[in-house]
This record gives structure tokens, sequence and C-alpha cells, in this order.
């Protein structure tokens, strides 16, 4: 009563299917066969080759006579100028600009050096920093206060100002500077990087001196103007006091003088 031999119930071998030819998964040519064409809105015929050289034909003159139009048109255009960019000068303070009592700080007889966002030198006039002066690049003008004669330096621009008198070893006793300013302020000047002892006068717009002032040299010290002032004048120190010029004097041929 042994129990018979178990059934063979291990899974039968996998069918060979490598003789099959694979599936063709390829999306079905769309209707019509190769002889349409479709599109979003429907399935059209392609054109035949008699069609498809009749538009070739068509194509080709229109394309050729756009580019004839275009060519005529271009060549009545004129050639556009060459045109030569100027630099830019320094900007100098407009006349309505407002200016603080330190704004135009500068070295003794050169003193405005302007504290206040000065730009860069113009090319060609040195800057408060290279130790050189700048006067050799200035024009002169010879001024009359009383019964004596001075010869000045003019300084009218804003780096002209900036650098002032600053680096100027000596100064005969007749020579000076002459600040001139855009538009009457409060100014303020101080001896940084001078060697001149200086007296300086601070002038209104008509020439009339509204205050004379004595500045040691390298001093930091800044010496603002009490009044509303124009032009600026230094002197050798001391120069007003030995010439009997006081406030209150006019200095004439200086009034019509321009600043930038």
């Amino acid at each position: 009563r042994s129990h018979p031999a178990p059934q063979d119930r291990s899974h039968p071998a996998p069918q060979d299917r490598s003789h099959l030819a694979p599936r063709d998964r390829s999306h079905p040519a769309p209707r019509g066969g190769p002889a349409t064409r479709s599109c979003r809105g429907g399935v059209y015929p392609r054109p035949t080759s008699r069609q498809a050289a009749t538009l070739s034909g068509v194509r080709r003159p229109l394309a050729l006579g756009f580019v004839a139009i275009l060519a005529l048109g271009c060549a009545g255009c004129p050639t556009p100028a060459k045109t030569t960019v100027e630099p830019t000068p320094t900007a100098s303070p407009s006349a309505g600009e407002s200016v603080t009592p330190l704004a135009t700080l500068g070295p003794i007889a050169s003193p405005t050096r302007e504290k206040t966002g000065a730009g860069p030198m113009p090319l060609g006039h040195p800057n408060p920093e290279d130790g050189i002066p700048g006067t050799d690049r200035l024009r002169t003008l010879a001024l009359t206060l009383g019964s004596s004669k001075l010869e000045v330096w003019v300084a009218d621009t804003r780096a002209s100002r900036q650098l002032g008198l600053m680096h100027v070893k000596s100064m005969p006793e007749s020579s000076g500077m002459l600040f001139v300013y855009p538009a009457s302020a409060q100014r303020a000047f101080w001896m940084e990087n001078t060697y001149v002892p200086l007296s300086l006068a601070y002038v209104r717009s008509d020439g009339t001196i509204d205050q004379i002032l004595d500045m040691e040299p390298f001093s930091r010290r800044t010496h603002p103007s009490s009044g509303v002032i124009r032009l600026v004048l230094e002197v050798n120190q001391g120069w007003f006091a030995r010439h009997k010029v006081q406030v209150g004097d006019k200095i004439p041929g200086i009034e019509g003088l321009i600043g930038y």
C-alpha cells in the first residue's frame, strides 16, 4: 500500500518563440496610403510631380522679382555719414548749484580743492596728487589795485581751481592767482600741499573785496567766506597790507570774467 509516486507537477518548458518574427509596432501609415498627406483638418492628396513643377516655376520668378525690388530700393538709400565723437569735457557746476562752505577747499594760493565729489581732471592738467604745479598751463591777466600792479594766473575751470597754487615753491611779489567761479556761493579754502604763505581776498561778482584773510602753508584749517562770493584773489602773504588794499575796495576789470 505504498503511496504511488507523486505526479510530476513541474511546469512545462517555455515554448521557443525565437522563430517568430517580431511584431511591427510602428504606427500604421495614415489613411489613404502614401499618396495622401494628413493635416489637422483632414487628409489631403499629395501634389503630383507635374503640379509640383508648376508651383516651383511660379515661385522662382516671384522670389527673383522680390530681390530685384529690394536692390532697387536700397540703391537710392543715402550712405550714412561717418560721425566723429568729440571727447566730453569735464562738467562744471551749474549756475544754480548749491555749494557748502567746504565745497571749494583748496591749497593755499592754489586752494580750491573741491571736497564734494570732484570729477577727474581733464587730459593735460595735472592732478593735485601728482606733485607738480599747473600754473604753466594757465593764461595770465594784468590787474590794477589802486596804484599797484598784479599779474595773476586765471583759474576759471574746475580742474584749475582744484589744483590752484598747490606745489608752487615760490611766487614773485607782484604775482597771484584769480579763481573765477560760474556762480556766486559761499566758499572755503585751505592750504594743503601749498608751500607759499598767502593772503586771500573773497570778492563779490561786481569786483568788490568782501573779506581778506591770511593763510599758512600746509595748514588743513578751512577759511570759509563770510558772504556769497564769485571770485577769489590769492597773493603773497601781506601783499594787501603792504599796498594799502582794504575790504570794500573794487578790483576793476574782473566782473565780466566767466567761470566754467
